[in-house]
């Protein structure tokens, strides 16, 4: 990531993320949305063999997508784990 001197307040020179003012790094983000595909594969794959062992059918109608569903809200639950406070700005 690179960084690029902003104004000096006070006597403390600020930096600026140039990717996060920029995007400039997309490839960092893309790399990170393949990851996250990958991680939820594996999540969806882990609520099936969870349901199965519930004694759920998992290929009757109204769960076929249940694992699905289950796997994006846990990430979307979570996905504050990963973040810092420069993220939401």
């Amino acid at each position: 990531m690179e960084y690029q001197h902003d104004v000096e307040i006070n006597g403390e020179g600020k930096y600026l993320n140039i990717c996060k003012h920029n995007g400039l790094c997309k490839k960092e983000k893309d790399s990170k949305d393949d990851t996250d595909s990958n991680k939820l594969s594996h999540i969806e794959k882990a609520y099936t063999t969870i349901l199965g062992e519930l004694g759920e059918d998992v290929d009757r109608e109204g769960l076929l997508r249940t694992p699905l569903r289950a796997a994006k809200a846990m990430q979307f639950f979570t996905k504050g784990y990963k973040e810092t406070t420069q993220d939401n700005h």
